[in-house]
């Protein structure tokens, strides 16, 4: 799935272990992940599923944080 309007969570997961690849990284070396909290019912659902199907691969037991600032606070009101 993925359009204009909702994401791709197939291209989220792709750049992801792109950029992992590229830094010489394993997705299952971060300890907290900060999601994009965009705030729609759809597309938060999307991400945090693909993030955490992604980043819960061969952690043998350890524990992921993830979490969303914009989605508490926004893109600046508070700041």
């Amino acid at each position: 799935m993925g359009s204009l309007t909702t994401p791709s969570p197939e291209a989220q997961t792709a750049a992801i272990r792109n950029a992992y690849h590229d830094a010489g990284l394993e997705p299952h070396q971060a300890d907290f992940v900060e999601l994009h909290g965009a705030g729609t019912v759809v597309g938060d659902a999307l991400e945090a599923y693909a993030a955490g199907a992604l980043f819960s691969q061969n952690r043998d037991g350890r524990e992921i944080l993830m979490g969303s600032v914009k989605s508490n606070v926004g893109h600046g009101e508070m700041g």
